[in-house]
């Protein structure tokens, strides 16, 4: 644990964010997009894409061959994973947004959450599931 961080990772985003809002001192317009876990493309380039095999596209690849048959874990739970293009999109929309918040007099920052646990909750179970479908 770091503090109130659960891992590294978050400590170290959270650190980077707060080292560039802390050193923007021309006001320079930021946006902080926050995702979740990235999953494979859902519709753009095409659908199942993804340039690289790491942490759950790796676990989808083992369990879609076969390779991996059990995992710990609990199947019930939440795997907030949002597909890549969602977050290319999210990213593409929260610019012109941002930059017409400025121009009407608004704060330069946004930060905007791009996850699906609550609108679009799939059980980890559900989602392997899925992967050995095909």
């Amino acid at each position: 644990m770091f503090g109130s961080f659960p891992n590294s990772h978050i400590y170290s985003k959270r650190m980077a964010e707060h080292m560039l809002i802390l050193n923007n001192v021309k006001n320079i317009p930021l946006v902080l997009l926050r995702p979740s876990a990235f999953g494979t493309a859902a519709y753009e380039p095409m659908p199942g894409w993804s340039d690289s095999i790491n942490l759950v596209l790796g676990a989808s690849l083992a369990v879609g061959l076969g390779v991996l048959r059990d995992m710990r874990g609990n199947g019930k739970l939440i795997a907030d994973l949002v597909p890549v293009d969602f977050v290319v999109r999210q990213l593409l929309v929260t610019i012109p947004y941002l930059i017409n918040q400025v121009s009407a007099g608004g704060p330069s920052i946004l930060i905007s959450h791009c996850t699906t646990s609550v609108l679009n909750p799939c059980t980890w179970n559900n989602f392997f599931a899925g992967v050995t479908k095909y």
